[in-house]
């Protein structure tokens, strides 16, 4: 399974990285990711999220399977909302999408970790609680873009390094 999250995580990162050097006339500091998925490149979006949701579901079927993790629901939950956030962009199954993937980060462990994954898994709170408050506070807004994207960056590596340690 750790070949699948990293499979899809890489292209999930491809996509990121494409979908931010394109002329959209997005601002990266203050618009959503989920923005692209309102222009001309939607496609590209949709395929983003759909590559993390399945490296989440894959990381929590080979967790499962493969140590003693437990609160893998987290995981499943992450994974599943971003699935259907492709079909249907909304705001709610993101913000179900980042819940998860902070309380995941946060509450995972299994025997023999590698021990960055709780720093790791701190940041990647510390980034879905930005990513919150500056959502809700509008004038902290033009700060959403970097909050948002600080939490896909964490939450990236928090999936891949979690992967890599099941090789």
């Amino acid at each position: 399974m750790s070949l699948v999250v990293l499979g899809a995580l890489a292209v999930a990162v491809m996509l990121l990285v494409r979908l931010h050097t394109l002329r959209t006339g997005l601002s990266p500091a203050s618009t959503a990711v989920s923005d692209y998925g309102t222009t001309e490149w939607h496609v590209a979006y949709r395929e983003l999220v759909v590559a993390l949701g399945i490296a989440g579901i894959a990381l929590a079927i080979g967790l499962r399977a493969d140590t003693d993790a437990d609160s893998l629901y987290w995981l499943y939950a992450y994974g599943v909302s971003l699935l259907v956030l492709a079909g249907f962009t909304h705001w709610v199954l993101m913000a179900v999408a980042f819940t998860s993937i902070a309380f995941a980060a946060t509450s995972i462990n299994w025997t023999g970790d590698p021990g960055v994954l709780g720093p790791l898994g701190t940041a990647v709170g510390i980034s879905a609680l930005a990513t919150l408050v500056t959502r809700l506070a509008t004038v902290l807004d033009r700060w959403f873009g970097i909050a948002e994207r600080a939490l896909y960056v964490t939450s990236i590596l928090w999936l891949a390094i979690a992967a890599v340690s099941l090789l």
